[in-house]
């Protein structure tokens, strides 16, 4: 867990920021085999995120894959960046994308 590590680490402490990085991505890939099986069951998967009122770290970048290809979100601290920043970096992230999967 990041907690360990971070005390593990010791690394120096500034109330403004995180200790070890300020940027993360997290990719949530479904597994429908097991959404199948909840099918099966009569049971459904339903979506419980907690309501954040403030951004973990400078920016979280939420990615889901979904049968129509990835869908997600930008969560940014917005005492660092303004919406037309962070909507800069997400097209930026679409172009890095596109460049990549265009020439595999």
């Amino acid at each position: 867990p990041i907690e360990w590590l971070i005390e593990q680490l010791n690394p120096p402490r500034e109330p403004s920021r995180t200790p070890l990085f300020q940027s993360a991505l997290t990719l949530q890939v479904p597994t429908h085999e097991f959404e199948a099986r909840m099918d099966a069951a009569g049971m459904r998967i339903i979506d419980l995120r907690p309501a954040r009122l403030a951004s973990q770290f400078d920016t979280t970048l939420f990615l889901e894959e979904t049968s129509q290809g990835f869908k997600g979100f930008l969560e940014y601290n917005t005492d660092l960046f303004d919406r037309w920043r962070a909507e800069q970096m997400v097209a930026h992230f679409k172009t890095l994308l596109s460049a990549l999967t265009s020439q595999p």
